[in-house]
């Protein structure tokens, strides 16, 4: 019986698993709202470098990685992508990110970016349980992932944006 409840946990945990994106993958459009309650989506930005902060209010090193992102964020004003901060909680673990949380967190870091609520979503889609905070994940122009992990250093993280902006499209020759 115990070899039998064992063998349906692994069955489970890895049904779980098995619809987490890697590199590469197609990334189907996902919305999120904003502190207006209006929808923004992926492919609203098609063509474009998309750059998914997974983040809360609560989390230290979310409020270290806003401080540290946000100054480097002119060096990117010409180019075509967009950053989105997408918030899976307020500024506790149980405080949704309701829209007063969303106006808060764009004025606490100067954000000039969407900031959007993503409830109890760190990530799902990207990682494996269990989540960590931050995450980031980068969808190519192509609208696959690019790029993606936990806890990045900046200096990573604006390597690989510069990566995924100069990364040629598939099917694309420079000849």
């Amino acid at each position: 019986m115990k070899r039998l409840i064992g063998l349906l946990l692994v069955g489970f945990s890895l049904s779980l698993c098995a619809d987490v994106l890697e590199i590469g993958d197609e990334v189907p459009d996902m919305c999120w709202k904003d502190a207006e309650s209006q929808d923004l989506c992926l492919n609203f930005f098609a063509l474009r470098v998309r750059v998914l902060l997974y983040n809360t209010g609560w989390c230290p090193d979310c409020n270290v990685e806003m401080e540290e992102l946000v100054p480097h964020l002119k060096e990117f004003a010409e180019k075509p992508v967009l950053f989105l901060s997408l918030s899976a909680s307020g500024n506790t673990s149980s405080a949704p990110p309701d829209s007063e949380f969303l106006k808060e967190w764009t004025l606490k870091h100067q954000i000039p970016f969407p900031v959007l609520a993503s409830p109890k979503d760190p990530g799902k889609k990207f990682f494996e349980p269990p989540y960590h905070i931050p995450a980031v994940v980068i969808v190519g122009s192509d609208n696959r992932v690019f790029y993606k992990e936990v806890e990045p250093p900046i200096e990573m993280l604006l390597q690989k944006v510069n990566e995924a902006l100069t990364a040629p499209l598939p099917g694309w020759s420079s000849n």
